[in-house]
């Protein structure tokens, strides 16, 4: 008997100690001037290993300041996979209460993708172009994408 529960009590011990945790990462891109230049992409990379491959959600947040003045804010998303498929698709992120972040004034966030499945190694490479028919626009502090593996 003490042998049957010293082996399964070993089981759950190795089991515990398996990484079980799904990956999060994160990468953000502040504005020196707090301006968006309407010509100026960003770039995020994530590098996707063995371990990591399976459905990602993907999430786009950008910080404001005072100076904002618009109430949609359409961009431009590229998307990579490391298995060489390309999505391009057009946004257009709400910048009011359905998409603000509780508890952080100025700071929204909008799901662009659920379960992006990524079987490959490599880089998943996101880049964004904002699309405010303005050469400058004012108001942005800080841009970012987060992915969450599912």
């Amino acid at each position: 008997m003490k042998k049957n529960i010293l082996f399964i009590v070993s089981i759950l011990l190795l089991l515990s100690c398996n990484d079980f945790e799904k990956k999060k990462m994160e990468r953000l891109h502040d504005f020196n001037q707090k301006t968006w230049n309407r010509f100026d992409k960003l770039h995020f990379s994530f590098p996707i290993e063995q371990k990591d491959k399976g459905k990602y959600g993907i999430k786009f947040f950008v910080k404001t300041t005072d100076k904002m003045t618009y109430e949609m804010f359409p961009f431009h998303l590229i998307l990579d996979t490391p298995s060489g498929e390309k999505r391009v698709k057009e946004f257009e992120f709400p910048l009011d209460s359905t998409t603000q972040i509780k508890g952080e004034p100025q700071k929204y966030m909008l799901s662009i993708y659920q379960n992006l499945l990524v079987n490959d190694t490599g880089n998943l490479m996101i880049s964004i172009e904002q699309l405010i028919p303005k050469y400058t626009t004012p108001g942005f502090e800080k841009a970012g994408i987060v992915i969450e593996q599912q």
